[in-house]
C-alpha cells in the first residue's frame, strides 16, 4: 500500500474540476450495477442532493448516521415494551405496520394518549 502512496498524492494535485465528474461517472456506474435499473442513479442524484443541502445548512451527520442504525432497534423495542406494559391492543402485536403507526401516532400527540 505504501508503495502506491506517490500515485495517491498525485491524484490530489487534479483540478477539482476535472477529478468530480469522474468520481460522480464511476459512483453512477456502482449504482446501476448492482440491479441494473435507473431507479438506483436516480436515487443516488437524490441523496447526493440532500447531502448537499445538509452541508450548506450546517446539519450535524451525527444524529442522521445515529437514526440509521439504531432506528430499527429502537422501534422494535419501542414495540416489546408497549406490547409489554399492555398499552397495545393485541391487533397490533400481528400487524407491524399497525404498529408503526400507532406508535407514531402516539408519541407525536405531544403528551396526550390517542386511542386506537
Amino acid at each position: 500500500m505504501l508503495a502506491f502512496a506517490p500515485l495517491f498524492a498525485a491524484v490530489l494535485k487534479i483540478r477539482f474540476a476535472i477529478i468530480m465528474p469522474v468520481i460522480i461517472y464511476v459512483c453512477a456506474i456502482g449504482a446501476y450495477a448492482v440491479n441494473n435499473r435507473m431507479i438506483d442513479i436516480y436515487y443516488m442524484i437524490g441523496f447526493g442532493v440532500v447531502g448537499y443541502l445538509f452541508k450548506k445548512l450546517d446539519y450535524p451527520l451525527a444524529p442522521l448516521v445515529l437514526a440509521l442504525v439504531l432506528g430499527d432497534m429502537a422501534e422494535s423495542a419501542l414495540r416489546q415494551a408497549l406490547l409489554i406494559s399492555g398499552a397495545i391492543r393485541s391487533s397490533c402485536s400481528n400487524s407491524r405496520s399497525r404498529c408503526r403507526s400507532w406508535s407514531r401516532r402516539s408519541l407525536s400527540s405531544s403528551g396526550r394518549r390517542s386511542r386506537v
